[in-house]
């Protein structure tokens, strides 16, 4: 009991309901291993997921790799890639910044137009909530 009330364990969504009202009836056993079955296999999905992921970032960066020479080489010269490490996209496929230079100022930038806005004597109305009626 103490585990669910420090944080180190974790109760059931479906329990938390039937105790916060919001549910009927309290969960059966059934319905809370059949809910433990799915958690199992929505983890499964995502390491399954991640795996490829991984597999296909270690491709790119092995076709990002040049070719290796016939020439004598050292390993020093060349850097060790970690798999691990984001890929960045290569240079040609970013995003030009023609035009833009951080000095200017925004209304001088080319393409740069900024929607005119209202003055600033805008007071919100006052608003109080309304108190919800629980049923069940």
């Amino acid at each position: 009991m103490w585990n669910y009330i420090g944080g180190s364990k974790r109760l059931p969504i479906q329990w938390s309901a039937w105790l916060a009202h919001t549910r009927a009836h309290p969960p059966s056993v059934e319905e809370l291993q059949i809910d433990l079955i799915r958690q199992q296999r929505v983890q499964h999905n995502a390491v399954l997921i991640e795996a490829r992921f991984q597999q296909e970032r270690t491709q790119l960066i092995q076709e990002a790799s040049p070719p290796p020479s016939d020439g004598p080489s050292s390993q020093a010269e060349q850097p060790s890639v970690d798999p691990s490490s984001p890929v960045s996209p290569p240079p040609e496929s970013l995003p030009t910044t023609e035009g833009f230079t951080p000095n200017t100022p925004v209304a001088q930038r080319p393409g740069s137009t900024l929607p005119k806005t209202g003055s600033d004597e805008y007071q919100p109305e006052t608003w109080t909530p309304k108190a919800r009626v629980r049923r069940g």
